[in-house]
């Protein structure tokens, strides 16, 4: 931690309470020291108010989405990128992100593709919280599409099969990877 804080841009408390965060989300004690770096890089990118509380949702993102040390540093970069290039903060996404991982996670969306959905509403004028609740039904409903006549009618309406559609939201572990730099968003 000592060693760290002569590197980082952070006071040696705040330092140790983000150890403390990332400990508390389950971040193997071997990764902390990355952790905490990418955190204090996060919190620095987004002028975070408070780097312990940023450090604990980034953990809490890690963990929803079952995320390797290399994936969340992906997923901080393309939420760093959305911050800088769209009408969203890293703060509004990150809340995002976190209220929506638990019925994404099910429906195996990957994150950052979720941090690009998130980053598209919230753009469009959403807050963070509804475009969170949107999502999340939306992902419901279209898994359990077979067992709901609306949604099964109009997905038929648009020549989709509903078992097929919950059939490839479930199979589908790893999506095709998507290119972030040609991401169009509102204005």
């Amino acid at each position: 931690i000592q060693g760290l804080s002569k590197e980082l841009p952070m006071a040696t408390v705040d330092i140790i309470k983000m150890y403390e965060a990332g400990a508390k989300m389950n971040v193997p004690r071997e990764e902390l020291a990355g952790y905490v770096t990418e955190a204090v890089k996060a919190a620095n990118a987004f002028d975070a108010a408070d780097p312990q509380q940023l450090a604990e949702e980034l953990g809490r993102i890690r963990q929803n989405f079952k995320l390797s040390k290399e994936a969340a540093s992906e997923l901080v970069n393309v939420i760093n990128y959305l911050d800088d290039n769209a009408l969203v903060t890293g703060d509004q996404l990150i809340g995002y992100m976190n209220e929506v991982s638990g019925s994404l996670g099910l429906a195996k969306i990957s994150e950052k593709h979720t941090a690009a959905l998130g980053s598209t509403l919230i753009s469009a004028g959403a807050d963070a919280g509804t475009a969170a609740k949107a999502v999340s039904s939306l992902f419901t409903r279209l898994s359990t599409a077979p067992d709901m006549k609306p949604v099964r009618k109009a997905l038929q309406g648009i020549g989709l099969d509903a078992k097929e559609v919950q059939k490839g939201m479930l199979r589908q572990t790893h999506p095709t990877p998507v290119s972030y730099t040609h991401l169009t968003l509102p204005t």
